[in-house]
């Protein structure tokens, strides 16, 4: 069994990107997503396999199809990589910029906005800071004096 058999063999989420030359000689290439994985994981990924690919990454495993697979140990929460020898690297590595935009522009596109208090810091989940005092080390301005 191969690596790749093995790494599908539990129907794992992934990402394809699909390689074919048309008829002109054309290259043309699709990406779809089979299940879910966390967005900025998922754009790490990418950046991942630029990297591989740009690099020749000897540890870049086959895959069968002339396609590139990026699969996704939910348990592991670890990426495996498989491209097919034949994909020429140049437009590969363009295409995951692409592919990169755009899974980053559809999340940007769920993101609630969300607007903070006149005056406040946002903590990392998103929300107000409660007020705090000077002993703190933070400043925070007071309607009194203009700011």
């Amino acid at each position: 069994m191969t690596e790749f058999e093995r790494a599908m063999q539990n129907d794992p989420p992934r990402l394809l990107v699909l390689y074919k030359v048309d008829e002109s000689g054309l290259e043309q290439l699709h990406w779809t997503m089979v299940g879910g994985m966390p967005t900025l994981s998922l754009i790490g990924a990418i950046i991942t396999a630029q990297v591989k690919l740009v690099t020749r990454d000897p540890y870049l495993d086959r895959c069968p199809e002339t396609m590139l697979v990026v699969t996704y140990n939910k348990d592991k929460k670890e990426f495996a990589y498989f491209v097919h020898p034949d994909i020429p690297v140049a437009p590969l590595a363009g295409y995951l910029e692409m592919v990169k935009a755009m899974v980053g522009a559809q999340s940007l596109g769920k993101a609630q906005p969300q607007v903070p208090a006149k005056g406040s810091i946002l903590g990392i989940d998103g929300k107000p800071f409660p007020p705090s005092s000077p002993k703190q080390g933070f400043y925070r301005p007071s309607p009194d004096n203009g700011v």
